[in-house]
């Protein structure tokens, strides 16, 4: 709970403000610096203005290596949503970004918890593995799972931020990697996409 709203994953900034999902509301929640908690609601199928629409319970949540954009990914979803991080705190041109891969019976991916990396690839947890995605929003490759199950979260750590861990059902696992992980309370410039 944060600020008696349900929570399921947070994302924080480099100056003390909130962004959370809200599962059972379909929403997003915002707490600002001096502690106000509103809620963002997500593009629904109802608004017919909208080319496509976030229609499943948001689950993971994280923010872009420089805070200008914030990404959301939903298990029913093949796609992680980006939306633009306004002065207020508010979020603008929400879109189905990166493109997640799935088997060949489903469309649902499990997408749960999400990281990124300094050089703005982003790593989301999924049925398949841990699917990593580059700035322009194509899968680049998936690391396979580390036990059978779901994976329920992912993210940098250790001295030098390059240890990759994942939640396997009810096991942490680890995996260093070349790149390095990004602190959120350290915003970066993200450097220019590669196509």
């Amino acid at each position: 709970m944060v600020n008696n709203f349900p929570c399921q994953d947070l994302a924080v900034t480099h100056d003390n403000q909130i962004y959370f999902t809200d599962p059972p509301h379909n929403s997003l929640g915002y707490v600002d610096r001096t502690g106000h908690t509103r809620r963002e609601l997500l593009p629904t199928s109802l608004d017919s203005r909208l080319p496509m629409a976030f229609d499943s319970r948001p689950n993971g949540i994280r923010l872009s290596p420089d805070q200008s954009l914030l990404f959301v990914d939903a298990p029913d979803l093949k796609w992680v949503w980006s939306f633009q991080i306004q002065a207020d705190g508010s979020l603008a041109d929400g879109e189905p970004f990166y493109r997640l891969e799935t088997s060949d019976e489903s469309s649902v991916t499990g997408a749960s918890g999400m990281a990124v990396d300094n050089q703005g690839y982003l790593y989301v947890a999924t049925q398949l593995g841990i699917q990593v995605c580059d700035q322009p929003g194509r899968v680049l490759t998936i690391i396979n799972s580390p036990a059978p199950g779901p994976l329920l979260g992912v993210a940098f750590g250790g001295p030098d931020l390059q240890d990759l861990y994942v939640v396997a059902g009810d096991k942490l696992y680890k995996r260093h990697l070349l790149r390095k992980g990004v602190l959120p309370w350290v915003p970066q410039k993200s450097p220019v996409p590669q196509l």
